[in-house]
């Protein structure tokens, strides 16, 4: 018996008639300022602005090789992961490199470091480590503008994580009110 191949008809367009048919192929995609994608590209800019404030160098040791941001508050309470207040720059060796002089290996140590050396940053990160903010999505579209900002030097950071508009945005600001 001889096979044959079977030829498929064409379907009819869907829908009513008179009414547009959707296109083959995926739909387009709107942009979701909640997506994985800007997240990602949230996290380089915090990475980045970290570094920048931190002048590119570990705040413990001042070392420039293999540096990395370091999140006081862990990452996964959303409401901090992209405050610049919520960041140090710190090398291999302080940030996860040691048993006894690193911020993941020896966190009693870092604490207590933190403390000493940087007191603004401790005031901030005893009065937000505790503090659980739930149910909130993050456009992390607005965020990555507000980061951007910051590396451009449109916005400066104060302390308890202020933005404080410099130069022609503070004029415009000044202008408004």
């Amino acid at each position: 018996m001889k096979r044959t191949r079977l030829k498929r008809k064409k379907g009819l367009p869907r829908g009513k008639p008179g009414q547009a048919t959707r296109r083959k192929g995926k739909p387009k995609q709107r942009a979701n300022p909640s997506s994985r994608a800007a997240k990602k590209r949230a996290d380089k800019l915090w990475r980045e602005v970290i570094l920048k404030r931190c002048g590119y160098g570990c705040v413990v040791c001042g070392a420039t090789g293999r540096l990395e941001a370091h999140h006081l508050i862990r990452r996964d309470a959303i409401f901090y992961r992209h405050n610049p207040e919520n960041g140090v720059a710190l090398c291999y060796q302080h940030h996860t490199g040691s048993s006894k002089e690193s911020a993941h290996g020896a966190p009693w140590w870092f604490e207590a470091w933190v403390e000493r050396a940087r007191p603004d940053q401790y005031e901030w990160w005893e009065k937000n480590r505790y503090e659980v903010i739930t149910g909130q999505k993050i456009n992390y579209e607005q965020v990555c503008d507000v980061l951007q900002d910051i590396l451009d030097g449109k916005l400066l950071v104060t302390h308890g994580g202020i933005y404080t508009p410099v130069g022609k945005s503070a004029k415009l600001l000044k202008e408004q009110t």
